[in-house]
């Protein structure tokens, strides 16, 4: 569909785009709200300050799309396909994504997500150094091999999710829930981890030099091998 059909059909009140082929349209600054637009094709979209607003999305790919400055809102996004998307100042705010797949996205580290559902979705080896990462539910997700440092993961909801080698060094964790999680040889140095639950977290060979974990809750976590070298375990809970 070019975009004077798509636009036309906007006009019109058209409101299921479910599997419609949109690649390489241009839709710059557009406001799309209340859409069924689920399984469609984005790639090669200009989507440039585009703003969705609750429209379904589910299954869609964004191929090589450009949604640099784009705005989702209160979407459904579950398994998403951002292959080569470029994600600068991208700003998902209450999506659902999950099982979204983030591994090859481009600028990644300049979007940010904010009480977004993000279980199960795939950021392995991704670059996300500094990324806002604000009250998500990204448990069982995989962030393997990540660069997370000076990241914000404030009071977001990690539990049981795969963070084995990932570099996090400097990021802030505060109150953030990492139950039960793989942190595997992973970079936690120097992190601020105010009331941070580490509870059966599997931290064995983890670097904490340095690491602030004040109040932590430790109970059950496996810490062979772990480096805590002038980590601040003040009234940490420790079995």
């Amino acid at each position: 569909m070019n975009r004077i059909a798509f636009i036309s059909a906007l006009s019109q009140g058209f409101q299921n785009f479910g599997k419609a082929r949109l690649h390489g349209i241009r839709l710059s600054g557009y406001l799309l709200e209340n859409l069924a637009m689920g399984h469609s094709q984005w790639k090669n979209a200009s989507l440039y300050a585009t703003r969705f607003f609750r429209v379904d999305l589910s299954n869609a790919s964004f191929q090589n799309a450009a949604l640099t400055k784009a705005l989702f809102r209160s979407c459904t996004m579950t398994n998403c396909s951002f292959q080569d998307a470029k994600l600068g100042e991208t700003v998902f705010s209450g999506c659902s994504l999950e099982g979204a797949d983030f591994r090859k996205a481009d600028s990644l580290c300049e979007a940010s997500m904010v009480e977004c559902n993000l279980n199960g979705a795939l950021f392995t080896e991704q670059s996300m150094a500094g990324i806002r990462l604000i009250a998500v539910d990204l448990s069982a997700a995989d962030l393997s091999k990540t660069d997370l440092s000076n990241a914000s993961l404030r009071s977001a909801n990690c539990s049981n999710a795969n963070l084995s080698g990932a570099s996090c060094d400097s990021a802030d964790i505060t109150g953030i829930n990492l139950s039960g999680a793989d942190l595997r040889n992973a970079n936690l140095q120097n992190v601020y981890g105010v009331r941070a639950n580490l509870s059966s977290a599997d931290l064995r060979g983890a670097k904490l030099n340095g690491a602030i974990l004040y109040g932590a809750d430790l109970r059950g976590a496996k810490l062979t091998g772990a480096d805590l070298k002038d980590a601040d375990l003040s009234e940490a809970l420790r079995d």
